[in-house]
């Protein structure tokens, strides 16, 4: 799967289709525009998300955000969909202040992406590593 890097960022960012289910109800939003970030540990969704998909809280937990300032934060878990692949039961952050989803690294070592960011040509490519496909 190849996408192009979103200009929405400066400098262009890349940037990945992804859907999310609910794990109650199998009621699936998206798809969304995400950013990839390998700096982030979780990914995080909007709270319009997680109220759209009626996600259970799965945990509160403390994060640090990028200036070291620490967050305590409620994670939801859903179902994950990029392309044909699917991971089920994902714990994400809900952001209350953020409008983006931001891919954390809890979704991005499920994937192959190894040389698959070329900024030149601005192609974010994905291959499967280690996941389940959707039946």
């Amino acid at each position: 799967m190849k996408q192009s890097y979103s200009t929405r960022y400066f400098p262009a960012a890349p940037v990945l289709e992804v859907k999310f289910i609910s794990t109650q109800t199998g009621e699936s939003i998206g798809p969304f525009s995400a950013l990839v970030d390998t700096g982030t540990d979780v990914t995080a969704v909007p709270m319009s998300i997680v109220q759209a998909l009626q996600a259970p809280v799965a945990r509160q937990a403390l994060v640090e955000a990028h200036w070291g300032e620490r967050l305590l934060v409620s994670l939801f878990t859903m179902d994950v969909n990029i392309g044909t692949w699917l991971w089920p039961g994902i714990d994400v952050i809900g952001d209350v202040h953020g409008r983006e989803v931001i891919l954390g690294r809890d979704v991005l070592n499920r994937l192959w992406l190894g040389l698959g960011l070329d900024g030149p040509a601005q192609i974010a490519e994905v291959a499967e590593k280690r996941s389940r496909r959707k039946p």
